[in-house]
């Protein structure tokens, strides 16, 4: 849903609310406007009705100074009797000895009406390009996919979100853990982004473990961004009333228990708010939510995404692969594209025949054990900087950290290590997938990510090497 165009009716409504007289409160005329949004001080002076009174008296003034350079006098009678406060008679003694006016009793409310009249396409045009700009700065904030697109799915991310767009059905995307739902959920919500005025994107992301009911109103309030210092009743409240009164696309992302606690919440909270959730489990019960199965990639589907990581990690061999090779990758780990891209990423220091031997095949129980192995293999194929970017990336937040919180704490870890070294070594681990970029080029600053694999693979055997051994790894894949 987008904000319909504002009414000329709308407008006389604003002008009268935003009179000095005229108590403040909401809802407030216009309010829900992003040229109005974009002149709050902040977003939680949304829910202060007179600092909503006094962004939308900017805007509207704004708008009449445009209004003047076509219909000065429309203009000034606007200005003087609602944005100034002046009754009807004072309006006509101020300009009673101005020649360049004709301004009496009588036609002050045909001026008012023309005036509201001409503020119409100025106010949406006004709108208008706000609107452009800040689907534009969320478009950027999101940055590009992880891939062009998850191969298999060209067209699903478009419809999924109008699911969620137009029907305002919430979503979730299930799938054991490597198949790109997260990778999906981030292609859903830039797809949303262009068929809904959302004021904010936000992401929740749950480490391990799985989403309590206060658990997630912790979090939902974090979120949004309500202050710490109040009661977590207060906290919540607050949060409510920020995802009812302003449209929120909120991704919870790798829940790995069921959400049966919260799917009350997520239908009470829903409207103009959405949210989408990632989960590897079916859940035992969703409402009116849709529930969209991940399915792992048929054998074609593998071969492309194999050629198309080929192509970007400029493996020649494999740029080529013909259906006989895709097809004993296929066999050993599946339609998995994690486990396919890592695989890919293995043949850059070792043959293929050799990164399949040994490994476990993939099914639906030892998919754990298969990555275990993968990323056993994967790890004694990087260096030295490349590997303390991992660990330091297991232990970073759920958010992830920023490019140069990663350099400073790789050369603290690394004191001979150049910064372009770091560059490199995080060049290396995104293209292999290993490390997630978020953000774009117009940004200051990139922040990145690992997925939960790959972060649950180092917290539970890297670092208890490192532990163990102080440092020391044993190079046998599959016995640490």
């Amino acid at each position: 849903m987008m904000i319909p165009p504002i009414t000329q009716e709308q407008i006389k409504q604003a002008l009268q609310a935003v009179h000095p007289d005229v108590s403040a409160s909401l809802p407030f005329p216009l309010q829900e406007l992003q040229a109005v949004r974009n002149l709050l001080a902040n977003e939680n002076s949304y829910d202060v009705a007179s600092e909503v009174k006094a962004a939308v008296h900017s805007f509207l003034t704004q708008a009449v100074v445009i209004l003047a350079g076509k219909y000065p006098q429309q203009a000034e009678i606007l200005r003087t009797r609602y944005l100034d406060g002046l009754t009807i008679d004072k309006t006509v003694l101020k300009y009673v000895d101005d020649k360049n006016f004709s301004i009496t009793r009588e036609n002050v409310p045909k001026a008012l009406q023309r005036g509201s009249q001409y503020l119409e396409p100025i106010i949406n045009e006004l709108e208008g390009k706000a609107t452009a700009a800040h689907k534009q700065k969320l478009l950027e904030q999101m940055g590009k996919p992880n891939y062009e697109q998850r191969v298999g799915t060209a067209d699903l991310p478009t419809q999924l979100a109008r699911e969620v767009t137009g029907d305002g059905r919430n979503l979730i995307i299930t799938g054991i853990g490597g198949l790109g739902k997260t990778t999906l959920a981030h292609a859903v919500i830039l797809a949303a982004i262009n068929q809904y005025a959302y004021h904010r994107i936000v992401t929740i992301r749950v480490d391990q473990g799985g989403l309590n009911i206060h658990l997630f109103q912790k979090k939902i309030a974090d979120a949004v961004g309500i202050e710490t210092n109040l009661s977590g009743e207060a906290r919540y409240a607050g949060a409510c009333y920020k995802l009812k009164t302003m449209a929120y696309l909120v991704l919870i992302d790798n829940v790995e228990t069921d959400i049966a606690d919260i799917v009350d919440e997520l239908a009470d909270l829903t409207n103009p708010s959405h949210f989408i959730v990632t989960m590897r489990e079916q859940p035992t019960r969703h409402g009116r939510m849709l529930v969209h199965p991940l399915q792992q990639l048929t054998v074609a589907e593998a071969g492309e995404l194999v050629r198309a990581t080929a192509v970007s990690l400029q493996l020649t061999d494999l740029i080529h692969a013909d259906e006989a090779i895709v097809q004993k990758i296929y066999d050993v780990v599946g339609g998995n594209p994690l486990a396919l891209i890592l695989v890919v990423g293995l043949t850059k220091t070792m043959s293929l025949p050799r990164v399949l031997d040994n490994l476990p095949r993939a099914n639906h129980h030892n998919i754990r054990e298969m990555y275990r192995h993968i990323y056993t293999r994967v790890w004694h194929s990087l260096n030295t900087a490349e590997k303390m970017l991992l660990q330091i990336m297991a232990t970073t937040g759920e958010s992830g950290a920023e490019q140069w919180d990663i350099l400073e704490s790789v050369q603290e870890e690394l004191p001979d290590i150049t910064e372009v070294d770091v560059h490199e070594a995080i060049d290396t681990l995104v293209q292999r997938s290993l490390m997630q970029v978020n953000g774009s080029a117009l940004n200051p600053s990139y922040w990145y990510t690992i997925h939960n694999l790959t972060k649950t693979f180092v917290q539970e055997n890297v670092l208890q090497w490192v532990d163990v051994d102080g440092g020391a790894e044993d190079e046998n894949d599959g016995k640490h």
